[in-house]
């Protein structure tokens, strides 16, 4: 065992000899349910007898065996493979060890704590070291394994006296003399300052994560609030919106959601909108991105700058259609004797249909005469649903096939393209049998497609649809074989001018439960402080600047006599 981990050990980001495509050919090997690797790294974690100073032929050395495991499963070469499996089978491992990963790491550190070196009798190791390890390796485990923290209740004492061991560690190496016997006290105190510093943001992140996962008995640590100055114009704006603050989720009036996708956290909300959210007359939540306004988040977190970018960039994705949708059940509502924009494009075979919703004026396509002709299967979208409908008035009806081929080619770029956003309104004939629903789809026929349908027939065009509700496609079904009469009814598509599957990575890269908020680079700057102002933030070096480490800006001067000016980032 000691052979293999020392193997595992040199594979680490310092290897010059250790290039990308050897880490993933180690890691696919390691990983290998088939191999020896895999099931070697669970012979480590699921030892009976690891401890810091192995005396007995049965006890494995928590420095030379599980503390290299538990390195290169946070190394780079496994975090930044592209292949999920590689990572899951890791971390599986983790996950169903969790229990003797947890007995082993609380009693082996607590024993170095109390021995006051965490070093053994061949082998020298830093405090450093290992709780760096520990908390990038339970970091990763809680990031990864979504469940972690509710499934396994003693995570959070783990935490919780890895922070204390930390601090007390930190205290020792830096006091004169050092209260630990460990390879970084003899270092300078800048350095010791720097490396400390690093330490302690790894525990801090493993912290919140952990004390914001679901099931936690971690409390977040308590934020102090900043106040704007009374009077400024920025705080006169901010009591306007804190006095119409209306929060999501719970923190509705009332204390119910809007609808049934309207929630606190975003990770949990549907990036596809559903229908009663679409069909919803109260206002959404959408939180302003000044900083002191009002939200249910901290305001100096990461949290509530990714809530507020992920809520308003949805916003602009689904509010065309959602204003549109309101426009057109507004008049469904209406008496049959009133005149209306909807009645009016049933008549004529469908146009365009122009709102007015407050101060914004939206204008959409509808497609009347919907009628489906079948259901295929499509190796990138799944099913998908070929219907046909009326051309609308216009150049879209010449009678030449090959300008109304050209007029689609024109326009392709703008309306019915691939990848944008239609909906479904499907209004029963009998309105007190079923009512009438919205389906949410993305357009999968290619440009081609829709130029050679419209060449064929001057009257009526066919495109494939792929639904995000399985409803759906499952009345499309009974409608195409007549089990059910009452589905006929009217049938329109309401076109929405966005690009959806253009937007929708976005969005769901915000929602990704793989890189939290905490670990999004740069976090403690992009947050926005109560304050409005990052004055008060400490800017730190780089972290690639070593305390010996210097910017020669001489060159920056045109002089024929060379210049000395070199920059410090760590001189304060």
């Amino acid at each position: 065992m000691y052979h293999f981990a020392s193997i595992l050990d040199s594979v680490h980001e310092f290897n010059d000899e250790f290039e990308y495509d050897d880490g993933q050919s180690f890691l696919a090997l390691v990983s290998d349910p088939s191999k020896e690797g895999i099931h070697r790294i669970q012979d480590i974690l699921l030892h009976e007898s690891v401890l810091t100073e192995a005396v007995n032929p049965d006890d494995l050395s928590f420095q030379r065996a599980y503390l290299p495991v538990l390195g290169y499963i946070s190394s780079r070469w496994v975090l930044r493979s592209t292949l999920r499996r590689n990572i899951n089978a890791l971390y599986g491992l983790i996950h169903h060890s969790f229990e003797e990963v947890d007995r082993v790491l609380q009693s082996c550190i607590g024993s170095c704590m109390d021995k006051k070196s965490f070093s053994d009798s061949s082998t020298s190791v830093s405090g450093l070291r290992v709780f760096c390890t520990a908390a990038k390796c339970l970091l990763e485990y809680a990031t990864h394994v979504k469940t972690a923290v509710s499934q396994h209740p003693c995570f959070a004492d783990l935490v919780t006296n890895l922070v204390e061991w930390s601090e007390i560690w930190a205290l020792g190496v830096c006091a004169f003399p050092p209260r630990f016997n460990d390879p970084i006290a003899d270092w300078s105190s800048e350095s010791k300052a720097i490396a400390i510093d690093r330490m302690k943001k790894s525990i801090d992140a493993l912290y919140d994560v952990v004390s914001k996962a679901e099931g936690s008995t971690l409390r977040p640590a308590p934020r102090k609030a900043e106040v704007l100055e009374p009077g400024s114009e920025n705080q006169i704006l901010v009591d306007k919106l804190n006095m119409a603050y209306d929060g999501p989720g719970i923190h509705h009036e009332g204390g119910a959601p809007r609808h049934d996708n309207d929630d606190e956290d975003v990770t949990r909300i549907q990036v596809v909108p559903t229908h009663g959210e679409l069909t919803c007359f109260d206002d959404p939540y959408l939180p302003a991105n000044i900083p002191g306004a009002r939200h249910h988040l901290p305001g100096d977190s990461m949290e509530r700058l990714v809530d507020i970018q992920f809520r308003l960039l949805r916003e602009e994705l689904i509010a065309p259609i959602r204003i549109s949708l309101l426009q057109v059940l507004d008049d469904l509502q209406k008496p049959s004797s009133v005149k209306t924009q909807l009645g009016t494009l049933l008549e004529k075979g469908g146009g365009l249909y122009r709102t007015q919703s407050g101060s914004d004026s939206v204008m959409f396509s509808m497609y009347t005469g919907v009628k489906f002709k079948n259901i295929d299967c499509d190796m990138r979208w799944g099913l998908a649903v070929n219907v046909e409908f009326d051309t609308p008035h216009g150049h879209a009806r010449n009678p030449s096939s090959a300008k109304r081929a050209a007029y689609w080619e024109s326009v392709g770029r703008k309306r019915l393209m691939q990848g944008g956003l239609i909906g479904l309104l499907w209004i029963p004939a009998d309105t007190t049998a079923y009512d009438t629903k919205f389906y949410i789809g993305t357009i999968t026929s290619f440009g081609d497609d829709l130029k050679k349908s419209a060449a064929a027939s001057p009257d009526s065009l066919s495109l494939k649809i792929s639904f995000f509700d399985s409803e759906a496609e499952v009345r499309i079904l009974n409608a195409l074989h007549k089990r059910r009469p009452d589905e006929e009814g009217i049938k329109v598509l309401i076109e929405a001018p966005i690009m959806f599957e253009s937007i929708r990575p976005f969005l769901e890269s915000l929602q990704s439960p793989e890189r939290p908020p905490p670990s999004i680079p740069f976090a403690r700057y992009l947050s926005h402080p109560d304050s409005g102002t990052l004055s008060d933030v400490e800017i730190d070096p780089p972290a690639y600047a070593t305390p010996r480490f210097e910017f020669k800006l001489g060159c920056l001067f045109d002089s024929d006599q060379p210049v000395n000016l070199p920059l410090r980032p760590n001189d304060p």
